[in-house]
């Protein structure tokens, strides 16, 4: 009877601690934690966080080309239709009259001289103004924060002085001074007076000083060489290959391939004048995977109507088959005209004594890089071919001997190739000739019938170091 009480004590005790455990100090029973909860209380705070954090006014707007003055050469408003004629006026006058018929200041340079004879019916005020500002090789520039319309003289002397603010798109503005710098040296804009350039990197601006003509003029050259530039993607394959991968990768993509003719008829091999298959080599009159024929034991070509994903495909079929190895599959984009690099390798230390004059010896560590690397510098051509500029390096180091020894293949060409074409350049052999000697033990020591239980076996090893480059416009 007494054991049953303390039980129940103990089970009472068990009871009022598992409670007083699931109360908070509040005395509420607690809640399982959502993990959902937890997170939408932490999108909630960043949220917050987000709004309440400092606002910088950043306008992520496209920037006009002038940023001081307005961005056009023409006047744009106001537009309202006139009906006006003008017979023998004094060309200044004429332009003073427009402007007080549009309620807008007009400013007129001194230099600027000449008759008007000039008639017009129903036709927007903007379009009168700036027809009769160009056909009487005038400059305008409007202020954006007043109504005033400067006009001077284009290509005279003492023009009045601006100061204009251009942005840069896609160049260093640095780059962008000194090419517009190689046109104006020595000779004034248009004939007007000296302009002062200066850049900013970091604003991505040049600021000019010069005459309205002056800054016109820079601004037709930057919209013309300040262009928006197309990227290319540039794939290669680096492969070691035997002297049969040619002929079977060309056969494969040969064979893979079909063209209807003239006739209607179909081939299965495009371009090709081979009897069969075997006849397919890469780089041969008879191939149809390059229409750039050359001769030579060497695989070379230029591969037409085939995606990288196809050559890819190919490669590893023959890559298992034992007739490739692939180094590398670098891929990277760059801007048209811009240099790109992609590097993967290996750095080793040697250590180097050094004993000055006085008999003291030093020792010290020089490193040196054994690389695979791509440098490539494409440029996209008027006709919309890529033209490349390619070194390819592929050097391996041996540390098994001191001091090591590096191996170097390099490649440093230039290619023109049709967006979508694949090149593939080659020509860096590598022979190994190797001997193995074998013979069964005691027996093989025989005289005469020793020859019997030996073996000499011969290998020669040849291999070709192609590269694989497939230029896209994106």
């Amino acid at each position: 009877m007494t054991s049953f009480k303390y039980l129940s004590l103990i089970l009472i005790a068990l009871i009022f601690t598992s409670c007083a455990s699931n109360k908070g100090n509040s005395g509420k029973i607690k809640k399982d934690i959502s993990i959902e909860e937890i997170k939408r209380d932490g999108l909630t705070t960043v949220t917050n966080t987000f709004k309440e954090g400092p606002n910088i006014g950043y306008n992520n707007a496209t920037k006009p080309r002038r940023e001081m003055s307005s961005s056009s050469s023409k006047i744009s408003f106001p537009n309202f239709p006139i009906s006006i004629k003008f017979q023998n006026s004094d060309l200044r006058e004429a332009l003073i009259g427009l402007g007080n018929l549009a309620n807008r200041n007009v400013v007129v340079d001194p230099n600027v001289q000449g008759i008007l004879n000039f008639s017009v019916v129903n036709e927007p005020w903007n379009n009168v103004i700036n027809t009769v500002i160009e056909m009487n090789g005038l400059v305008q520039s409007s202020d954006n924060d007043t109504e005033i319309i400067k006009i001077s003289a284009g290509g005279t002397s003492g023009q009045i002085q601006m100061t204009e603010i251009f942005n840069i798109f896609y160049e260093k503005p640095s780059e962008m001074k000194k090419q517009l710098e190689a046109v104006i040296k020595g000779d004034p804009v248009a004939g007007g007076t000296t302009v002062t350039l200066i850049e900013n990197d970091n604003n991505q601006t040049i600021i000019a000083k010069g005459s309205p003509s002056d800054l016109k003029t820079l601004e037709n050259i930057l919209e013309k060489i300040d262009v928006k530039k197309p990227q290319v993607l540039i794939e290669a394959f680096l492969v070691e290959v035997s002297p049969t991968f040619s002929s079977k990768l060309g056969t494969r993509l040969g064979l893979a391939r079909s063209k209807t003719t003239a006739s209607g008829a179909t081939e299965s091999i495009r371009g090709g004048i081979g009897t069969s298959a075997a006849s397919v080599a890469l780089g041969n009159d008879n191939s149809s995977a390059t229409d750039f024929l050359i001769s030579g034991t060497s695989g070379l070509g230029i591969l037409r109507e085939t995606s990288s994903g196809d050559l890819k495909f190919e490669i590893d079929a023959l890559e298992k088959e034992g007739d490739s190895r692939t180094l590398s599959n670098p891929k990277l984009f760059t801007v048209s005209g811009k240099n790109a690099i992609i590097k993967q390798g290996t750095q080793f230390g040697v250590t180097e004594t050094t004993t000055a004059a006085s008999g003291t010896t030093t020792s010290s560590t020089k490193y040196y890089d054994a690389n695979l690397q791509l440098d490539v510098t494409p440029i996209i051509t008027g006709d919309g071919t890529v033209m490349m500029e390619v070194k390819i390096t592929n050097d391996s180091v041996d540390l098994s001997v001191n001091p090591p020894k590096i191996t170097k293949k390099e490649i440093d060409t230039n290619l023109i190739l049709a967006n979508g074409d694949i090149a593939v350049v080659g020509g860096i052999l590598t022979e190994t000739l190797s001997e193995t000697n074998s013979r069964v033990p005691g027996l093989g020591k025989i005289p005469g019938i020793g020859a019997l239980f030996r073996s000499r076996v011969q290998a020669d090893d040849k291999q070709e170091l192609l590269i694989f480059l497939a230029p896209r416009i994106i």
